[in-house]
């Protein structure tokens, strides 16, 4: 599990050290300890950071670090809890590549719970809770289109969808709702 604040999960000062100790816990054998570090950092595309101090991290760095420490048990099933909400958009934009190339290329399940819907866009299926009851799951566009949903949930939709309905209440249809920026600019570029 990698939680909101990465601070809150690490064991110790040296990033090498603060991975390894999952290791240890999971009872490693000693010598392929280097190896499986080694092979978190590559999957969070930081290599050679094993002796950095975890305190001089970026949060996207140290949020990766944090998920690198998950990565190296070889963690079939990772939960991201509210783990991009403390983060700049460039520190964001670093962990949620990570987490989809984790999802695509590894083939790890991610459970990712945010208040962000700009990260359920990416989503295979969106579940929208409140109040500890399930309101609806389905699609990120079913979701995230809904606006009764989305409201009763006290949610914000992406900014894309936001501007898709601003632009419908202003008389400018688009052919369909886009959830991306990139699909919210091919959508306007199909209007000229």
């Amino acid at each position: 599990m990698v939680f909101q604040n990465p601070d809150n999960q690490f064991v110790s000062s040296i990033v090498y050290e603060d991975i390894a100790f999952g290791l240890e816990n999971y009872d490693t054998p000693a010598e392929q300890i280097p190896c499986k570090v080694d092979e978190a950092l590559e999957l969070v595309r930081m290599p050679g950071a094993g002796k950095w101090s975890t305190h001089m991290l970026s949060g996207g760095q140290k949020q990766r670090i944090a998920l690198a420490g998950v990565l190296a048990v070889d963690a079939d099933i990772i939960i991201f809890d509210e783990a991009t909400s403390m983060l700049d958009p460039p520190g964001k934009r670093e962990v949620m590549e990570t987490v989809h190339r984790l999802h695509i290329q590894e083939r790890k399940t991610i459970i990712l719970i945010s208040h962000d819907m700009e990260d359920a866009v990416f989503a295979d299926r969106v579940c929208v809770m409140a109040e500890g009851q399930i309101l609806s799951v389905g699609t990120p566009r079913e979701i995230l289109t809904d606006r009764a949903l989305m409201a009763s949930a006290g949610l914000r939709p992406p900014l894309s969808v936001q501007f898709y309905y601003d632009l419908w209440e202003a008389g400018i249809k688009l052919r369909r709702c886009p959830l991306t920026e990139e699909e919210l600019v091919e959508e306007l570029c199909q209007l000229y």
